[in-house]
């Protein structure tokens, strides 16, 4: 019964991690930094691997810019088993170009020299 209070308080499964971990039952927790921000994410990530729950960075519809800023987190905090980050691939017109060069299932971000290396197209 609990369970299904918090689920409706808030759908996030990372809230029931935190708050009653014996009743979390997925083994991933897919961070979308566009919903929690960067701050709410490090929390997150750090209840995740308290309590040996695999991580995973997903976006939304979003631009080269956002994306670039989810690879560069993941790549400075680590511990991330899943990266769905290929929402510029769906856009029409991404008006950025930079931040991290994507081969298949790699994201590289070791070529930006400062900043998020991302530039208007």
């Amino acid at each position: 019964m609990v369970k299904k209070w918090l689920q409706l308080i808030d759908p996030r499964p990372y809230l029931i991690l935190i708050f009653t971990p014996h009743l979390f039952r997925g083994n991933v927790v897919n961070i979308k930094l566009m919903k929690c921000g960067f701050v709410e994410a490090l929390d997150i990530a750090a209840v995740c691997r308290a309590t040996h729950t695999q991580l995973m960075i997903g976006a939304m519809m979003e631009s080269r810019l956002a994306t670039s800023a989810a690879a560069h987190f993941v790549a400075d905090l680590g511990g991330f088993r899943y990266i769905d980050l290929d929402t510029p691939m769906l856009l029409a017109d991404d008006p950025f170009m930079g931040g991290y060069e994507q081969r298949g299932g790699v994201y590289d971000v070791s070529g930006v020299e400062s900043g998020l290396g991302i530039e208007r197209k």
